[in-house]
């Protein structure tokens, strides 16, 4: 999906149609760049968002496709509260973060794109990260989300027979048949209730907490 000219001096947004000002890089109504690339609407709140954004621009709660993900990038507003980054910035981070750089450009994605002043830094010894702006020089702590985090494979022979995983409600199969997601795991930070791997990753990856008693996966 992506913008459409209305005529020479306009150009209509493709998701709410508002015939905006050719100058404008943003629609005056919806807030969408002039050239999105398809939107989603949030189940939750109902805004509409760019594809790129794996989680509510206005809410923040995570779009159900974001389960399948298997790792993203988040930046901190203050110590409780983080922000994933756009898909297009993330892969950018995890890029530079596997290759072992220490200071990347931020130049990917809607927002960084129209604001190229920013600089993502790895400290590895200390597993340390942050973003800065270069212009105000104010940083801002980052961080890596494996949907994987906290999960923990368990012995088969510590579930009792008729235990099943929380979430799909599937009984867990015997050692020997036990492959890639049907591992049966527990949360490193709770104890008493398993979960299939597959399950609880995609959980996890949406909520960031144990389905039962809540907890935080997270420090």
């Amino acid at each position: 999906m992506s913008a459409t000219f209305a005529n020479g001096d306009l150009w209509a947004c493709s998701a709410c149609t508002f015939n905006n000002s050719h100058g404008s890089t943003f629609c005056e109504v919806c807030l969408l760049p002039s050239g999105a690339n398809g939107v989603w609407t949030c189940d939750t709140c109902s805004y509409l968002n760019l594809n790129e954004v794996i989680a509510c621009s206005m809410c923040n709660h995570f779009r159900v496709s974001a389960k399948d993900i298997s790792c993203h990038w988040e930046w901190a507003i203050n110590s409780s509260q983080w922000i994933p980054y756009d898909l297009p910035t993330s892969r950018h981070i995890e890029s530079e973060y596997q290759a072992g750089t220490s200071q990347t450009s931020l130049r990917h994605g809607s927002f960084f794109s129209l604001e190229p002043t920013y600089t993502f830094h790895f400290d590895y010894v200390q597993n340390l990260f942050y973003q800065r702006n270069n212009y105000t020089g104010k940083t801002r702590l980052a961080r890596r989300r494996d949907n994987s985090r906290g999960v923990q494979a368990v012995d088969r022979t510590a579930i009792d027979k008729d235990d099943r995983c929380v979430i799909c409600q599937e009984k867990f199969a015997d050692d020997e048949e036990q492959t890639g997601g049907y591992q049966a795991v527990k949360l490193k930070v709770c104890s008493g209730h398993y979960f299939h791997k597959q399950c609880i990753v995609s959980y996890v990856s949406l909520r960031g907490s144990c389905p039962v008693c809540f907890k935080s996966v997270d420090p």
